[in-house]
């Protein structure tokens, strides 16, 4: 189950610290070309940067992000707790009155 709580391969995606600091030109220059070679070669990286340079400064970003994952969160419970109500929930006393009318229908067969 924790294989499908983590749908992105973590080995060669970029740390989100690695991407602010891209943008924010903070890197030296090894490791910025480090980041473009990545972006190079995957285009899901390439995307993020991009998609990152649209805000103004970082404090936006990590807001956003924290907005972004409350609201994931809360959407999942709501669909948890929605599947949850709508299990079957298997009651003793069915079960009881499934095996006593099976016992009559035998016997009075």
């Amino acid at each position: 189950m924790t294989e499908f709580k983590n749908i992105l391969p973590q080995d060669n995606l970029l740390k989100n610290e690695q991407l602010l600091n891209y943008v924010e030109n903070s890197l030296t220059d090894e490791e910025r070309h480090e980041v473009e070679m990545q972006m190079a070669n995957d285009n899901f990286d390439f995307d993020a940067v991009e998609g990152l340079e649209h805000f103004n400064d970082t404090k936006s970003i990590k807001d956003y992000v924290r907005h972004l994952n409350e609201q994931l969160i809360r959407q999942t419970t709501k669909k948890r707790i929605r599947k949850n109500k709508r299990k079957l929930q298997i009651q003793d006393w069915i079960i009881i009155s499934i095996g006593i009318i099976l016992v009559l229908c035998i016997i009075g067969y």
